[in-house]
């Protein structure tokens, strides 16, 4: 299973006119400044990457469904037809139209990897950003969340998000719309203090015919593409730093696995990185009890609720680990408040 519906992963070239921003430490950020970067990058290019300039007739179905009538719509014909709508609360928050039962990147690992694994104040770079879970959590524990994400309509709900809950913190998080492969160029000023993401599962979920959704890519192309985008991220972070991605296996229209997790261990340790840690994340059962047993009974294949949570580290690790100070287990997140209507962060 998916720890979050991803909606592709990449990066534009750098915004013209929006001049370098020198970010070295976290001593060096400015308020807003990430967050300013991007949506003067969204109004220069009208937050749209495959589905700029062109007409309704040559867009792909999904962007098509995506902009006429949400993400419900484009939702006829997943296998999530028989989940609940979205509740009254998230009229408002960008994720109303989001197809029902789409899955939430879970906030606790979210917090537990910020805390562990990077400093209060530092820069998290995230080229594989998704939803805005990740971004607004990083921003209510005093982290410069800055994300890339393909898919325009998802960058625009993580703003209206991202205004609505981090407005007035000191680091709100900052989405780029675009293709990651241009990471090195559009982040070229950029030091991060962690890489956290959660790619996309090969070609597990297509999500677009967009010819930049490496999700579209047959399994040896999107590692090719994938690889890149790791190394290039890599190349952001700081010496002594820790990276986090969160990656599950994925079967072949054989029903083999492509042993995903282990291309993702040697991604980053081409890239120059040491493997560090694994946890494993449970996730919810859902429909798999009911999948399971089919799938045993003809192929003799395992059922699978959980995910992988892979660390990496950059240089030496206690050096790492002194660069994120003393591990705070403080209760920050206790003083996010719902606004009127809400039952909770989305």
């Amino acid at each position: 299973m998916r720890g979050e519906h991803k909606i592709g992963g990449a990066l534009s070239d750098k915004p013209k006119g929006l001049g370098a921003v020198a970010v070295n430490s976290a001593a060096d950020l400015n308020h807003g400044t990430y967050a300013s970067r991007a949506k003067a990058k969204a109004k220069a290019d009208g937050n749209l990457t495959w589905v700029k300039g062109r007409a309704g007739d040559a867009l792909d179905d999904t962007s098509r469904k995506i902009l006429a009538g949400g993400r419900k719509a484009a939702d006829a014909q997943s296998n999530l037809n028989s989940a609940p709508p979205k509740p009254d609360w998230a009229v408002g928050t960008g994720t109303e139209n989001m197809a029902p039962g789409t899955s939430i990147f879970d906030p606790v690992l979210c917090e537990l990897v910020y805390r562990w694994f990077s400093p209060v104040g530092g820069v998290v770079l995230d080229p594989f950003a998704g939803g805005s879970v990740r971004g607004i959590v990083a921003s209510k524990l005093g982290r410069q969340y800055v994300g890339h994400e393909l898919r325009a309509e998802q960058v625009e709900a993580n703003r209206v998000q991202g205004s609505r809950l981090c407005g007035d913190d000191a680091h709100p998080p900052a989405w780029f719309c675009g293709d990651s492969r241009g990471i090195d160029k559009t982040c070229a000023d950029l030091n991060a203090d962690l890489v956290f993401s959660c790619p996309p599962y090969a070609d597990l979920e297509v999500y677009s015919d967009d010819p930049l959704d490496i999700s579209t890519l047959g399994y040896k192309q999107f590692v090719d593409a994938y690889r890149e985008i790791i190394a290039k991220s890599c190349a952001r972070l700081k010496d002594d730093r820790f990276a986090c991605f969160v990656v599950g296996e994925v079967r072949d229209k054989k029903g083999n696995y492509y042993n995903f997790v282990g291309d993702t261990v040697r991604a980053f340790q081409d890239a120059g990185l040491h493997f560090y840690n694994e946890a494993i994340l449970i996730t919810a059962l859902g429909s798999l009890p009911i999948r399971a047993g089919r799938q045993f009974a003809s192929g003799r294949k395992l059922g699978k609720t959980h995910q992988n949570i892979l660390v990496f580290v950059k240089g030496d690790g206690k050096r790492a680990a002194t660069a994120c100070g003393v591990v705070d287990c403080s209760d920050a997140l206790a003083t996010v408040q719902p606004t009127e209507g809400d039952d909770g962060l989305q």
